[in-house]
């Protein structure tokens, strides 16, 4: 009836609901990065963290994105113990769910039509072709609002994936052909997740790198380092980030005690970013012509 709330508002109204409740549970210097990580809102990020961020190369953090998608969809696999029916059962309300609190932005919604495509691939039993999702998703958004082309988020969103695509697999079998760690060793795990890591930072900043020169006026050249260090750390923020929205529907009190918890690996990755993006040569700025040539030699040798 007349004045009653949409259905269709549900989704901002929890979005809400939780921002509310991270503001109350995190201490005030966590709480915007919490409130970004989770939902993607940064209006509360102080201008020289969110300067941090971009000189440091990690603004694609506090951008809820494929990655996130990802990680919560990694999540989902935890819960259903990988069982295919209960996967599909859970995963496509969750995905579908968090892209409308996060307001279906470019990146999400591309990320969420390819985990879709997965889930509808293992409930028919038929194998699932990245490219092709990433094509179809593409595909998809652009029928149903041509002008989404023109959004730079979008633009990063399938260039980072459409990098790892291409180069991830060769980065990281040729990085492994120079470190010895075999097997299950600690040391063979290690430099897994060092050549893991810096593989798909460095396949998705290939086709990154000029869109971000030219939208943002800078290149990050300590991206990789940064990455390195604070990744490890981003999925357990966001999952703890998740359980104080949980314990705050609850009692708040409790909320604010695992808030607090939460608050140093938060606390971690914002000095991070401050340090490494303080230092001199952290990013150059694209105002004149130099960059723009060197980018192109650079380009030009990768072709």
């Amino acid at each position: 009836t007349a004045g009653e709330p949409d259905w269709r508002d549900l989704p901002t109204r929890w979005a809400r609901r939780l921002k509310g409740i991270l503001d109350s549970a995190f201490p005030a210097d966590c709480a915007p990065f919490a409130k970004a990580l989770l939902l993607g809102d940064k209006s509360d990020i102080a201008w020289d963290q969110s300067r941090a961020f971009s000189r440091s190369g990690i603004s694609h953090i506090v951008a809820v994105s494929g990655l996130h998608v990802g990680i919560l969809f990694a999540l989902v696999g935890v819960v259903t113990g990988k069982r295919r029916f209960w996967m599909v059962l859970a995963g496509i309300p969750s995905l579908l769910l968090f892209a409308a609190m996060a307001g279906f932005t470019a990146s999400v919604t591309r990320a969420v039509i390819m985990q879709l495509l997965f889930l509808l691939a293992l409930a028919l039993n038929r194998e699932y072709d990245p490219p092709t999702a990433l094509s179809f998703a593409v595909l998809l958004m652009l029928l149903y609002c041509p002008l989404t082309i023109a959004g730079i988020g979008f633009q990063l969103s399938v260039a980072s994936v459409a990098g790892i695509f291409l180069f991830y697999e060769k980065l990281d079998g040729w990085m492994k052909t120079w470190l010895p760690g075999k097997g299950k060793t600690l040391r063979g795990r290690l430099e897994r997740f060092f050549t893991a890591s810096v593989s798909v930072t460095l396949s998705a900043t290939v086709m990154t790198v000029p869109l971000t020169a030219i939208h943002f006026g800078l290149v990050s050249l300590v991206g990789v380092v940064t990455n390195l260090l604070v990744l490890p750390l981003v999925s357990c923020i966001f999952y703890g980030i998740m359980a104080v929205c949980a314990l705050g529907c609850v009692h708040l009190g409790a909320a604010g005690a695992a808030a607090r918890v939460i608050a140093w690996p938060i606390r971690y990755v914002l000095a991070v970013a401050r340090t490494l993006g303080e230092l001199p040569l952290a990013a150059v700025y694209t105002v004149g012509p130099y960059v723009f040539l060197w980018l192109d030699f650079l380009y030009g040798l990768l072709g």
